[in-house]
């Protein structure tokens, strides 16, 4: 089990791998519908989602320099993990330094691309859970 101290998990999946989690296909086919051609939706509507993925959603926008991710819109169930409302605060309000900058990061690389990502985490928040 991961510790304060321990680097944080991060493993890039296939996005094909996306058949092994129902609910997040389904938040992709949303995302996907939401976008116009190639490039990356301007807007994704919460109540388009799946009903069953909304306690776990979490809504981002990237802000430019320095980049930093600030919630838009945090689920039920994220909030209670974290112990709080998490709308409006950033990566850094909630996460350890190293692990805000992995998510930043990660960010980055689907807005450069313009395609999304799937990946399996663990971070560590300020308050020490994992």
């Amino acid at each position: 089990m991961a510790n304060r101290w321990s680097r944080p998990r991060h493993e890039e999946l296939p996005l094909h791998a996306l058949s092994d989690f129902p609910i997040l296909e389904a938040c992709h086919r949303t995302w996907r519908d939401s976008a116009v051609g190639d490039a990356l939706p301007s807007r994704v509507d919460p109540l388009d989602l799946p009903r069953e993925g909304l306690p776990t959603v979490m809504m981002l926008d990237l802000e430019p320099a320095p980049a930093l991710l600030r919630v838009r819109l945090a689920g039920t169930e994220v909030c209670a993990k974290h112990g709080g409302e998490l709308k409006g605060k950033t990566t850094d309000d909630f996460f350890e330094p190293e692990d805000a900058a992995l998510v930043v990061e990660a960010a980055l690389a689907v807005a450069q691309s313009q395609r999304p990502s799937l990946a399996r985490r663990s971070y560590v928040s300020i308050n020490g859970r994992v």
